[in-house]
This record gives structure tokens, sequence and C-alpha cells, in this order.
């Protein structure tokens, strides 16, 4: 399979937008090369939140490259599109970025999981640590430890939606619960919750690459008999009913799943969520209402929200 490597080149001041960017257009996992940065990312440090990278940055003036992947597809035309559009907007809000700093590439499998492999680094929070296979980084016998080898499914746990949405799964996952997870990537927060107890987890997503990947990981967390992965459009499907669902997505796919959502949570069933631009939270959240649910923990990461919804 092929893949488009987006390339851009941009200020330090300028990047987390870019990246936020990136993300909402579809690139799951998104690499900021930085000189001045790189070399304090080796395998002895853990990245406790993604903004410590860009608080090392702080005080530096050099360039920055921003690295991104989208599949080489039917749907690529349209995202580009979307991108080049986008960066225009930031440049006219005043951000120092033009779609002509955007340059593209193809990339095959194996070129591409070896960017990933120079990249990927451990991060932790809220008990649970998302390593690498390749990690030699210690881990504690008391926290919740997830291996990951992320192939070429979109996802490596550093990005703050992923985080806030892990962080909610500790607090708010009980034994014995079902979880419907959707859109679920490498399967990072589906084998979170089956490592923290949970009695079953459907793990659904459109892309057959991210449903082998799930399965494969959750092979290597020998969580793979907890984990149900079932590939399609979760809207055109039937789900069971579920205690806790999941969607770290974007915000338009999230509002036009909550009716589907409303219809499989059990009655005080809880949605964590996430992906959602801080532009477009007052309409999710709405529509949530709309549908008789509570939001009842709101969290914000840089551009980022997450929310924690009770039916």
């Amino acid at each position: 399979m092929k893949w488009a490597e987006l390339n851009l080149t941009t200020l330090r001041e300028t990047m987390e937008a870019v990246s936020n960017l990136l993300h909402e257009t579809g690139a799951g996992g998104v690499v900021i090369e930085d000189p001045e940065i790189v070399p304090k990312l080796d395998e002895d440090v853990i990245w406790e939140d993604p903004r410590q990278v860009i608080h090392e940055a702080e005080g530096l003036t050099d360039k920055v490259h921003v690295k991104a992947y989208l599949p080489w597809d039917d749907t690529l035309s349209e995202k580009l599109q979307q991108l080049t559009h986008e960066l225009e907007r930031l440049s006219d809000r005043g951000f120092q970025i033009s779609s002509n700093d955007l340059s593209i590439s193809e990339v095959d499998e194996k070129d591409w999981s070896r960017a990933w492999k120079e990249h990927f680094h451990p991060v932790s929070v809220n008990g649970i640590n998302i390593r690498p296979t390749w990690s030699s980084t210690k881990v504690t016998d008391d926290d919740v430890t997830i291996w990951l080898d992320p192939g070429m499914a979109f996802g490596t746990g550093s990005h703050p939606t992923t985080l806030m949405c892990a962080s909610h799964l500790r607090d708010y996952l009980k034994n014995n619960d079902t979880v419907l997870d959707l859109g679920c990537g490498s399967g990072i927060l589906s084998i979170v919750a089956a490592k923290l107890g949970v009695k079953k987890v459907y793990a659904y997503d459109i892309d057959s690459v991210a449903c082998r990947v799930t399965k494969d990981n959750s092979k290597l967390n020998d969580v793979q008999d907890k984990i149900e992965v079932i590939e399609g459009d979760v809207k055109k499907l039937a789900p069971p009913t579920a205690d806790v669902v999941l969607g770290n997505l974007v915000a338009d796919i999230i509002y036009d799943l909550i009716s589907k959502i409303a219809t499989v949570l059990k009655k005080d069933g809880i949605f964590i969520g996430s992906g959602i631009s801080l532009n477009k939270k007052d309409k999710v959240i709405r529509e949530f209402e709309k549908h008789g649910m509570t939001v009842i923990k709101e969290e914000t990461s840089g551009e980022w929200v997450s929310l924690v919804v009770q039916n």
C-alpha cells in the first residue's frame, strides 16, 4: 500500500496549529522534526504530555519540519484540497504558513513504518504507560503498560487526544463493563480498556489495516480474548449495547455518530471522546444535550477538547 508523506516547514510558534490541522485532516500521527529538540528524545525520556515538546522549543527561533501521512487512496485528493484551504485560512489569521509550504511525496509501507520507529517514544499518563515494542524503558509493576507497534495504522498514543481519553478510561471504567471503541486505529484505547479489567471490548474501524493492527497489538498485550475487532461503518452496523463508548475521532464524525451513541449506550452509561477542536466544542455538546445526554467532564489540551458524557 502507498502513502502520501506531507511535509511542511514552519515556525515553532505555528507548529501546534499545523499539527492540529493535520490531525483534523485525517493524519492519525504527526512527526515534528527539530534539530534542537530531537536529541532530547532518547529512550530514557518519558514524555508525560506532548506539550512538553512544545515547552522545550520555547525561545528557539529556527524553523521546524512537520510530517504527516495519509493513505494514497480515492479520498486523498479531497483531503489535500481541504488541507490547502485550511492552511490559507491559518495564513489569513496571521500565522506564517501557506499552502505553498506544503510538499507531497509517495512512500511505501516499509518506509512509513521506519519513519514511525524513529519518532515514536514512550509516553505515560495517569498510571498508563504506552511503549513501542522496541523500547527499553523500565516500567513499574503497579502501572498499566501497553506495548504497541503501530504498523500502518494510525495512533502512537502520543497525541493529546489519545492521552486524555486514556486518562479518562482510568477514572471511569469499571470491572465487567462492556466497551465500544468507535475508530480503533492501532487499538490503543481498546487495549487500555481490556487491561483495566473490562469484560469485553468491541473495536470498530472502517480501515482493514487498522483492524489487522488492532488484532496484532491485542495479541502482543495478551488481551485478544477480550477484544473483538469489527471492520465496517458503525453507522450501518448493529453494535451491542455498552456501558462505555469511546470515540477518539474528530468533531464532525463524533457529531454524526451521536444519535447512534445514544441508542447503544446503556442508561447512566458513559461516552468518552476527544479529537474535538475548540471551535467545534459547543456544537458537539449541544447535539449530545439534544439527545438527552449530559457532559460531566471537559478537559482541554492545546486546541483539543475531550468530553465525558453521561446518558
